[in-house]
C-alpha cells in the first residue's frame, strides 16, 4: 500500500504544467469540461505564478489539487479550485484539501473563506455545506 501525502507549494513553487497535467486528467468529470471554459494552460500559469497550490499525492500520482489566493486587504482568501481524481472521490480527499485550506486561513489570519462552485447540483452544494460553507450571493462563504 502507497500512502498518500499533502504537499503545499507558495506561489511560484509549482510548475505550471504539473496543474495542467492535473486539471486535464478532471477535465470531463465537470458538468461543463474545464476545456470549455478555460483556457488550461494560461490558467495553469495564473495558478502556478500567483496561488498557493495543495497536491494530494499517492504513488508519485497527483490525485488532488486546490489553488488558492490570499486577499490581505479584507482577510480573506479565494479558493479557485477543488478537484479529486474520480477513482479517489468519496474517501474524504475534497474535505481534507479543504482542511488545510482552513488550517492555512488560520495560520495567517485569514477570517473568511470563499469560492465559486460551477454546479450548484445537491452533490456539490452538500459537500460544500458539509464544511461549514454558506451560500451568499452565489459564493460560498466560511467564517472562521
Amino acid at each position: 500500500m502507497h500512502p498518500m501525502y499533502i504537499e503545499t507549494n507558495k506561489p511560484g513553487q509549482t510548475k505550471a504544467l504539473r496543474i495542467e497535467k492535473f486539471l486535464y486528467s478532471v477535465n470531463d468529470d465537470f458538468k461543463t469540461p474545464l476545456s470549455l471554459r478555460l483556457n488550461l494552460e494560461n490558467y495553469s500559469i495564473k495558478l502556478a505564478t500567483y496561488a498557493y497550490n495543495i497536491f494530494a499525492v499517492r504513488k508519485e500520482f497527483d490525485i488532488g489539487h486546490s489553488a488558492f489566493y490570499l486577499n490581505f486587504h479584507d482577510s480573506s482568501l479565494f479558493v479557485s479550485s477543488v478537484a479529486v481524481v474520480k477513482t479517489y472521490r468519496r474517501i474524504k480527499l475534497g474535505t481534507l484539501l479543504i482542511t488545510r485550506i482552513e488550517g492555512f486561513s488560520r495560520e495567517h489570519n485569514i477570517k473568511t473563506i470563499k469560492l465559486e462552485a460551477e454546479s450548484r447540483s445537491n452533490k456539490v452544494d452538500q459537500f460544500y455545506r458539509n464544511n461549514g460553507f454558506d451560500l451568499v450571493k452565489n459564493l460560498y462563504v466560511k467564517r472562521l
